[in-house]
Formats: structure tokens, C-alpha cells, sequence
């Protein structure tokens, strides 16, 4: 009986649901579906899950945003700030910088055009007072970004890594996870030529208004539901969401986007995993509302997965919180075949629409961003770390694993590398939690580890000159930019040892950030090479190369007011020092 009241429910409020011409899976997304229910996969995965990212606000700026600026209590200033000299950058935090103004110092560009674009495009013009589009009244919806663009990115690009590439005008720039996702998500959103593979319609009516008004007795039941359950507020059909749902990740291994919003916002997420809670063939063989040709209705609840938004971050976070779950129910109508030919929603959750697409990559503006990305990728490890760690600092544990001892990441294979922490394969397995989470957590009992006794050791060896001791930590994920309580750095100590292959060994690991970093004396690593006792030797020149390469800012003094000058002036006692002052000197002249 409760099937009958049911059907007989929603065949009155739901509408007709056979799929029409824009909800047709064969002619919208794939000629080659399969449709036979009994062959459709009741669970599946992908086997890459698509990683999670920003859907870069416009009331932010988009990709003008400064995110990785730290203590500034001013929200205003990660998107309302002038733009720099670009021929004069020196003092400048490249660290902070948006991806939108690391993206123009990389191509050398002038004007800013990457940055003054983002503004027209996001609006935030509307919102900075210098500007000549500054406009008080102007709103910039919350929900307005790229989340398109944004969950197809995660789609259809690997996981970005940290990276220093050198821009065209010699600087060195650090690109953080985070900024690589934005600017490819920048370029797919960009893109206006390649077609939408779309099922369903997008809703513009504000349905969470609409309720409000019934709540309020100011419109019936049967007149909101004639909005959200007939035209483009009632789809994406049924069966035609199950047809994709199960073909693209069930049998195609390939992800697409759901907007999770029926109403006028857009929430495009990218669905990575689903699995068929409950199935049941209903004893009523049709009913009125059904699709021409129905000989069966079948009922199905499933739960969907999807990748949902995150705070942007410097490393490739793999998102334990990033995901989303949606419980679908809905009808699916089948010919006497087998095969699904419509379907109505019994939930009323359900997507706006579903969709994918096979964009243009590295066009026009973003086609310099593919050296960008592949040389983010192809790293092994985390990644360049751009962020300074001070012996002596107290380590800051989530307040549940300072509680419990215990630690809830991934299972180690050697050594599990997680930014700034490595998890050890002492740990005692606890218990191994099965379900929908990609990672399948195991849970290990034990203390965390304590990295400020491994940046110790890391600098002890670096000082004792044990290259493969180093080199082994350093691809175990040890913290290159670390420094002591006199502000010595990895970088400045092995200068001062005139260790060449330790010097390089840093450098092509991130030290790059330690190249301007003074100790407590006010010394760079440069200075310090250069003050190094005994003669002049070639691994000192090798040294003093490797260092100048990387791009330094020659016009930082010490303490005592000297520069680097004059450091390689004073010790300019044999042919070899006069050689290293003189491809100083011309190199602070090719800067200028």
C-alpha cells in the first residue's frame, strides 16, 4: 500500500518524466551509454579522486586574492592593494602574492593584464576605492565564482605541487598549490568555444525564497511546487541522472559535475563515487505520469559522493573534510527490454543539472601556464615548503590528537609523507574503517612525531656534510627552511662549509626561500659563503654561481650596513676572488 500512496503521490506533483530532448543522456552526453539496468554497476569510483580546491569568490577578487598573506585583519587588503614595480620587486614577499600577479611576473608582463582583467571579470572594481568602476551600491553574490571551472579542473588536471619557476624577467617565483588551481581554473573558465555536455536545466528561481513565502502563508503548497517540480526546476530527469551517474563512473571511470543547488545559486561539485543503497522493484508495472512504453518502475536510493570547496593552501592537501554526500531517491521507468527510458524524483533533493565537457587547454594567455603545471607535477615528494620553522617553536597538533594520541591519516607504506609531518611505521594499527571515504583511513595509536627534533637533526647533518643522509631526509619530506636560534639556515650553513653539492642539493629542494635570509649577524647565505675562512677555491666558485643564479637581492646589508660587495671586495686576495667580486659586481649591474 505504502508503494501505491507513494506512486500516486508524485505522479500528481512531479509531472511527466519521460526524458525529453534536454534531458536525453544519448543525444546530450553519449551515444554509446548502456542502459540496461541489470547491467549498470549498483557502486562505483574513480580511480583517480579529484582533488579539492577554491571556487575563488568573486566577492574576493577570484584569483587576484591574496590568500597566503598572513596577520593582515583588513579583509580588504588581500584583494584592495596597488600593483608593484615590476622592475623593482626587491623587498617584495613573492610568497604572498595572488596568482593572478605571480602568473603576469612570470610572463614579464608590464601592464598587469592578468590582474587588471581579473578585477573587470570578478567586479571587485566595483569595490576599490581607486578605482574609476568603485561603486558603493554594487553587490557581488557570495556564492558568485568559477566552481565550473574550478570542479572541472579537478577533473581533468593531476594534482598540482608547490614550485619555483623563473619568470622572464629573471625573478624567481613561488607558486603554491593553490595558485596553480586557480589559474587552471582560470583557463577552463576562460574558455568559451568548447560545448557543455549537459543534461537538465539550470533553475533561476530562488526556491528557499519561495518556501519562505509558503512558511509565511503567503503562497500555497501546490503553487511552489508548480515551480520546483515542472520545467527547468524539476529536472535533471531521473533516469537519465541514473544513466550518466552510472556510466560515467561506474563503467567509464570518468568524473562529471553536478550543480548540488536546485535553486538559483550554482554549486558545480565533481562526483567521484556512488553507491546504490537500496533497490526494489515496485509491484505497480507503470502508472499514469510514466514514460511511453514503461513495463516496470523500479525504486532507488543512492549516495552520491562529490569534492566540495576548501580554504586555498600552499601544499596538495589531500581533503579528509573536502567531500560531500547527497541521498538521492527517485523512480526509474523501464521497457520490457530492461532498459531505462525516464524517471521521477521521490526526494526532493536532487541536482539542477549534470554536466561535462572536453575543454581547450594552454590557449591564448594560459598557454605559458603548461610549463607551469608540468613542472609542478612531475616533483616527487610534497613539494617546495616556502615557510620558515624556528628551533625552538611549539608544535601545533589538532586539538583531537593532542587529546588522544593518536593520528588519522592514510596507512604508511615506508615512510607516509605529510606536510611538515612524517608518520611512522612503529604505529600500532588500531582499527581499519571501510565506506565511502577514497582514502580508506586506518588509524594509528601513538605519539606524533616531534619535527622540531627532526629540523635538528636534519641542520646537524647539513653541518657535518653527510649528503646522503640529507638527501634522505629531504625526500622523506624534512623542512628546508628551518632555522636556528641564531637564524642560520640549511642553506647558510652549507655555504659557510663551502659544500657545493649540499649547496645544490638545497637549492633544487626548496632553499630558494633561504636565499635572502639573513642570521643573526644580518648575513645571507652569500655573505657567508664569501666570508668563509682559507683561499679561494672552485667550490667556492661553484657556490657563489649556484647562489647568484637563484636571484638574490645583492643590496641587503648586514648588520654593520656592508652589502655583498662588500664582502667580495674585502677578501679579494687572489686572481679566483677577483673573478668571483667581477661576475658579482656584473651580475648587480644585469639586475639593475
Amino acid at each position: 500500500m505504502k508503494w501505491i500512496i507513494l506512486l500516486s503521490l508524485f505522479s500528481i506533483e512531479a509531472g511527466a518524466k519521460s526524458w525529453n530532448y534536454r534531458n536525453n543522456p544519448h543525444w546530450q552526453i553519449d551515444k554509446n551509454y548502456e542502459y540496461r539496468l541489470s547491467k549498470l554497476p549498483k557502486s562505483g569510483e574513480l580511480k583517480t579522486y579529484p582533488w579539492t580546491g577554491n571556487y575563488w569568490p568573486h566577492m574576493d577578487g577570484g584569483i587576484t586574492y591574496r590568500w597566503n598573506l598572513k596577520g593582515v585583519k583588513d579583509s580588504s587588503k588581500y584583494w584592495d592593494y596597488p600593483l608593484h614595480d615590476m622592475k623593482n620587486m626587491t623587498g617584495v614577499d613573492l610568497n604572498t602574492l595572488s596568482p593572478a600577479e605571480k602568473y603576469d611576473l612570470y610572463l614579464g608582463n608590464l601592464n598587469w593584464d592578468t590582474v587588471k582583467s581579473e578585477r573587470n571579470y570578478s567586479k571587485i572594481n566595483t569595490q576599490i576605492k581607486s578605482s574609476p568602476q568603485y561603486d558603493p551600491k554594487y553587490k557581488i553574490d557570495d556564492w558568485a565564482g568559477i566552481c565550473n571551472a574550478w570542479s572541472e579542473s579537478t577533473i581533468t588536471f593531476d594534482n598540482p605541487k608547490p614550485v619555483m619557476i623563473t619568470g622572464k624577467l629573471g625573478h624567481r617565483i613561488p607558486f603554491g598549490a593553490s595558485d596553480i588551481k586557480g589559474l587552471l581554473a582560470s583557463m577552463l573558465d576562460m574558455d568559451k568555444v568548447s560545448p557543455e555536455k549537459t543534461i537538465g536545466e539550470r533553475c533561476f528561481d530562488d526556491l528557499d525564497a519561495l518556501w519562505a513565502q509558503v512558511k509565511a502563508g503567503k503562497l500555497s503548497e501546490d503553487e511552489f511546487y508548480g515551480v520546483s517540480e515542472r520545467g527547468e526546476c524539476g529536472d535533471v530527469n531521473a533516469g537519465a541522472f541514473h544513466v550518466v551517474l552510472t556510466n560515467q563512473i561506474g563503467l567509464l571511470n570518468h568524473g562529471f559535475m553536478i550543480d548540488v543547488d536546485r535553486g538559483s545559486q550554482v554549486w558545480n561539485q565533481p562526483v567521484y563515487s556512488y553507491s546504490i543503497e537500496r533497490m526494489k522493484q515496485l509491484p505497480e508495472r507503470t502508472h499514469d505520469r510514466a514514460a511511453k512504453g514503461t513495463e516496470k518502475v523500479v525504486y532507488v536510493h543512492v549516495k552520491v559522493h562529490y569534492v566540495k570547496e576548501m580554504h586555498q593552501s600552499w601544499f596538495s592537501k589531500i581533503p579528509h573534510k573536502g567531500f560531500g554526500i547527497k541521498d538521492y531517491e527517485y523512480l526509474l521507468e523501464l521497457d520490457k527490454d530492461d532498459n531505462i527510458i525516464g524517471g521521477t524524483w521521490s526526494s526532493y533533493e536532487r541536482p539542477d543539472y549534470a554536466w561535462l565537457r572536453d575543454s581547450r587547454k594552454w590557449k591564448g594567455p594560459f598557454a605559458p601556464l603548461k610549463k607551469i603545471y608540468t613542472a609542478s607535477t612531475r616533483q616527487s615528494g610534497p613539494g617546495i615548503n616556502n615557510r620558515p620553522y624556528i628551533d625552538g617553536e611549539k608544535p601545533k597538533w589538532p586539538a583531537i590528537a593532542r587529546y588522544k594520541k593518536w593520528a588519522k591519516r592514510a596507512p604508511p607504506k615506508k615512510n607516509y609523507v605529510w606536510p611538515n609531518i612524517t608518520l611512522l611505521r612503529k604505529w600500532k594499527k588500531m582499527t581499519f574503517k571501510k565506506g565511502p571515504n577514497p582514502f580508506k583511513l586506518v588509524y594509528y595509536k601513538g605519539k606524533w612525531p616531534n619535527p622540531i627534533k627532526a629540523d635538528l637533526k636534519f641542520l646537524k647533518i647539513v653541518e657535518q656534510g653527510n649528503f646522503g643522509a640529507a638527501k634522505k631526509m629531504i625526500d622523506a619530506g624534512a623542512r628546508i627552511n628551518v632555522v636556528t636560534k641564531d637564524k642560520r639556515n640549511a642553506l647558510s650553513i652549507a655555504a659557510g662549509r663551502r659544500d657545493d653539492r649540499m649547496v645544490k642539493l638545497l637549492l633544487a629542494n626548496g632553499a630558494e626561500f633561504s636565499i635572502e635570509a639573513q642570521d643573526a649577524k644580518g648575513r645571507t647565505p652569500l655573505m657567508v659563503a664569501l666570508k668563509s675562512r682559507g683561499k679561494a677555491n672552485n667550490r667556492l666558485l661553484k657556490i657563489v654561481k649556484e647562489l647568484i643564479s637563484v636571484g638574490p637581492a645583492l643590496e641587503i646589508k648586514d648588520n654593520q650596513g656592508n652589502n655583498v660587495l662588500f664582502y667580495a671586495e674585502k677578501y679579494n686576495n687572489s686572481p679566483l676572488d677577483s673573478n668571483m667580486y667581477q661576475m658579482i659586481k656584473s651580475y648587480k649591474r644585469i639586475w639593475d
